[in-house]
């Protein structure tokens, strides 16, 4: 068995980075800071399409070259070297964070409506039909602040759950 790797993570960061993560954003956690990096489709694009207009026959690129090549805005040049960097450390010191799963959400609140007293429940169980459930589902809550409160943290302690679960996947610890 492997020793498991310290990384100084905020949970509560990475927690929103998993809640958020989905095919046009990605988080990446660097293994080395624990710091949380947020790459966005748009810079991904633009990242391969410098790697293919200026890029050696090896697969290397010199961000920097390719960026004083290009009219681009400062933070968009800061966005790129990010997505630069994490792409030649994907896997080693980068890792990506997982894309919600929708599924999951459902069967929280699926969970979670079988919990509450039969009225609510009824309540919940229709606002849980078809597209966009989870803002039906927490409007009616807004009615019951107990009820939602108890929602609010019962949803993070799961959420807390499946970012456990991934780090303990990937062989890392909460360092300190």
């Amino acid at each position: 068995m492997t020793t498991p790797l310290s990384v100084p993570f905020d949970l509560a960061r990475l927690c929103d980075a998993f809640e958020q993560s989905s095919g046009a954003l990605s988080f990446y956690l660097d293994v080395e800071s624990g710091a949380i990096e947020r790459i966005g489709e748009e810079t991904r694009r633009i990242l391969y399409g410098l790697q293919e207009m200026y890029g050696a026959d090896d697969g290397t690129l010199d961000i920097e070259l390719a960026l004083s090549r290009r009219d681009l805005g400062a933070r968009v040049k800061d966005d790129l070297r990010a997505a630069h960097r994490i792409e030649a450390g994907f896997g080693a010191r980068y890792r990506k964070v997982p894309e919600s799963d929708s599924m999951d959400g459902y069967a929280d609140m699926k969970t979670f409506a079988e919990s509450s007293d039969a009225a609510l429940r009824e309540r919940l169980w229709r606002a849980m039909q078809g597209t966009g459930a989870r803002a039906r589902f927490e409007a009616i809550l807004r009615d019951a602040p107990a009820e939602a409160a108890r929602w609010q943290a019962y949803r993070a302690g799961r959420m807390q759950a499946r970012v456990n679960a991934w780090l303990a996947e990937e062989g890392i610890e909460a360092a300190g």
